[in-house]
């Protein structure tokens, strides 16, 4: 597309601080742009690249470096950029500027595909992967975007949960172009703050749960800016139908204004009543609205992931009920409650990042044994810090003891983080600071005994670490395959 028809497309969408500045004797006409990027590793000829300042870099800093690639088109909020010849879209917010222009290249049209959105402090990505699953099953081609990556007939590992619009809005096109019908998204609060979904067309968003995580330092600046975000998924993307939780306190300040709402829960007004929920460590039983079926997923509160799935997947298909929770009962997700027998202890991989999340782990759990409870978990680095406070008050109350060590660190030093989540625990015999995680892990062996429950949070699915900007290999499956051979 040439940037003169880019910029008629664009012309009345812009806010009145917005224009395009010539640099040289550089012209609209003479620049073709096939897509949009913000980061200068991805810059080229073609490209626009978008100089997007966030918590840690300054996009702005890296436009010799486009330059030099070939990029000659600029998307920033600067007045006073300084390149020797090209284009300057000059913006006061570049980020949804970044969400139009991406749109406007990877168009699809309007109505052409039905758009799930999910959020939730906790169980978004259990739905999204649920649902999308069930859909595929029943012969639906379908778009998933999330924690677990993006699939559409090939995977793809995402660095964010829900992506920015330069690289979620080419996604949406692929699938459209390769015949999918359904997206299925993720969206993060942290999504909604910095404009990653601007410009989709929601038809369903779902609620999963409210509780206070993601505020601090990198992520929202307090609770109301959090709740805000989140709620926007509900009013300012044109659902028509929001699928959600009954039995979450916020449910109803969430999908307030949407025109048509399904409440699946254990409330007498759910729509999608949950009733006599048995649990077990390696699957779950409970009737769904009359239907009483055994699922792979254990967790009590996975009975309502499974509810809300099952409810978008009814409405979308129009299958009956029975048939989509025979297909749900048959799934299983990766370091979702993924439960292993280990030299004669219940090891289980989750997760939970959170106060809430590690609560209703715990929970569970307490529910299914009265045996020890050793929980190791650490906190990520670069986030709120508020965190390591929460997920230590849970884990010194319902845990019999705690291994503290790492959890993507980041750039932080993962021994200051460690010490500082265990300068919270009351009773420090309780538990023990072990910065390498696989230490920690077969020092958690160490104090068991058979029949004991080794609760690992924080990684999930993930099989990397996080350290100061890189991903290192590590895999908890891999480690605790090899206490099974090997003991501790």
């Amino acid at each position: 597309m040439l940037l003169s028809e880019l910029f008629l497309k664009l012309n009345g969408i812009f806010d009145e601080a917005a224009e395009f500045k010539a640099f040289g004797n550089s012209s609209l006409q003479e620049f073709s742009i096939e897509r949009i990027s913000s980061s200068s590793k991805d810059a080229g000829g073609r490209v626009i690249f978008a100089c997007i300042k966030g918590e840690r870099f300054d996009g702005n800093e890296f436009i010799n470096e486009a330059y030099d690639a070939g990029t000659r088109v600029f998307l920033t909020e600067r007045e006073n950029l300084k390149i020797k010849s090209g284009i300057a879209i000059i913006s006061k917010n570049a980020r949804k500027t970044m969400a139009e222009i991406a749109k406007i290249l990877f168009e699809v049209p309007k109505g052409a595909m039905l758009t799930v959105g999910i959020t939730g402090t906790k169980g978004k990505s259990t739905v999204c992967e649920i649902l999308a699953k069930t859909l595929r099953t029943l012969g639906v081609k379908t778009l998933s975007v999330g924690s677990f990556g993006a699939y559409f007939e090939k995977a793809l590992e995402l660095k964010n949960t829900t992506p920015d619009a330069s690289v979620l809005f080419p996604l949406i096109k692929e699938a459209y172009d390769g015949g999918a019908s359904v997206s299925v998204i993720e969206v993060s609060s942290q999504a909604l703050k910095d404009s990653r979904v601007f410009g989709i067309d929601f038809d369903i968003v779902a609620f999963t749960s409210f509780g206070i995580d993601h505020v601090g330092r990198g992520e929202h600046e307090n609770l109301c800016d959090y709740i805000s975000a989140k709620r926007s998924l509900f009013t300012s993307f044109g659902a028509s139908l929001a699928v959600i939780n009954a039995d979450d306190a916020y449910s109803a300040y969430f999908s307030c204004g949407v025109p048509e709402i399904i409440r699946c829960g254990s409330s007498s007004f759910a729509d999608y009543k949950i009733r006599n929920i048995v649990d077990g460590f390696f699957g779950m039983r409970f009737s769904l609205s009359g239907t009483q079926k055994s699922y792979s997923l254990p967790g009590r509160f996975n009975a309502t992931n499974i509810a809300i799935a099952a409810a978008i997947a009814e409405r979308i298909t129009k299958e009956p009920l029975e048939k989509i929770l025979e297909i749900i009962s048959k799934i299983k997700l990766k370091g979702r409650f993924e439960c292993y027998n280990v030299l004669s202890r219940f090891a289980i991989i989750d997760y939970a990042h959170n106060e809430k999340s590690l609560r209703e782990m715990l929970l569970s759990i307490r529910n299914i044994t009265k045996r020890r409870i050793i929980t190791v978990f650490g906190s990520v680095g670069d986030r709120s810090k508020n965190r390591r406070r929460e997920l230590s008050r849970v884990a010194s109350r319902l845990s019999d003891f705690s291994v503290i060590t790492s959890d993507n660190p980041g750039f932080e030093n993962p021994y200051e983080i460690a010490e500082e989540i265990y300068s919270f625990f009351e009773e420090k015999e309780r538990a023990a600071v072990v910065v390498n995680r696989a230490e920690a892990i077969r020092y958690a062996f160490s104090k068991s005994k058979p029949g004991d429950v080794i609760l690992l949070i924080g990684k999930g699915h993930e099989e990397y670490m996080l350290r100061g900007g890189k991903r290192e290999k590590f895999s908890e499956r891999e480690i605790l395959n090899r206490i099974k051979k090997e003991g501790v």
